[in-house]
């Protein structure tokens, strides 16, 4: 009995401590027959399951769990990816000759890298002035070429004959091209050394009149004493230039 009393007692100081003994005694009102040891046993169950479900984070919205701060768990949390960046899509027609890089890769077929194809395509032409111009650009046949026709324009445009590079092979060995003639510096006239590459007829009079003045060359290089001669005009026309005659008037 004397145990019973001191454990009453000592349940008393930790009501009085937490601030429910008036529950306690309400609860005896509510609950006849009981002891308060066991009316501050079901009371401590009952604030026990309370605090429970206090701490007990709530799962309803997953996406605002996600949004933790610092001062509640300690640890930041990602709640979002940065967006996708998607280029603006441009408004068709555009200008073959304005259209930047990432305009033209919009066109149906054609990526980034053969939007460069054509940019560069441009820039060594000096501009496009046929649309069949595309033809030329690889990664470009005549089925893209079709699909991509009325989604570009050009302010002005002229007519265009496309050569396929079969086309070009076969005129190249139909028609090949000529190499210079190999030439005597002491007998050659003014023409025949206009017919060397890089040099004009003026020059070419210049190195005749040189070699009258002289009596004739005894070696190539003497033309490198003649007036709008350079050397690497010389090294480059040189494989032509025989001295096997002697000169005369």
């Amino acid at each position: 009995m004397l145990s019973k009393i001191k454990a009453l007692a000592v349940v008393f100081v930790l009501l009085l401590c937490s601030g429910t003994l008036i529950r306690i005694m309400l609860s005896r009102e509510d609950m006849p027959g009981k002891s308060a040891i066991d009316i501050v046993a079901v009371n401590f169950e009952t604030t026990a399951s309370e605090a429970a479900q206090t701490e007990k984070p709530s799962t309803e919205n997953p996406a605002e769990s996600a949004h933790t701060t610092e001062t509640e768990t300690g640890v930041y949390a990602v709640t979002e990816e940065p967006a996708e960046y998607t280029a603006e899509i441009p408004e068709f027609p555009i200008n073959l000759n304005t259209a930047t890089a990432e305009e033209l890769a919009h066109l149906p077929g054609i990526g980034m890298k053969t939007a460069e194809e054509i940019i560069s395509y441009r820039e060594n032409k000096g501009g496009f002035t046929n649309r069949k111009q595309l033809l030329d650009i690889k990664g470009i046949g005549d089925a893209k070429y079709s699909e991509i026709y009325d989604l570009v324009y050009l302010d002005v445009e002229t007519e265009y004959v496309y050569v396929t590079e079969e086309q070009q092979e076969s005129a190249e060995e139909e028609y090949p091209e000529e190499s210079p003639p190999v030439i005597d510096i002491n007998t050659a006239s003014a023409e025949d050394f206009a017919k060397l590459p890089g040099v004009d007829i003026s020059l070419g009079q210049r190195i005749t009149d040189l070699r009258r003045e002289i009596g004739g060359f005894r070696n190539k290089l003497e033309l490198l004493y003649t007036e709008g001669m350079t050397d690497d005009l010389f090294v480059s026309i040189q494989e032509f230039l025989v001295c096997e005659s002697a000169y005369s008037e």
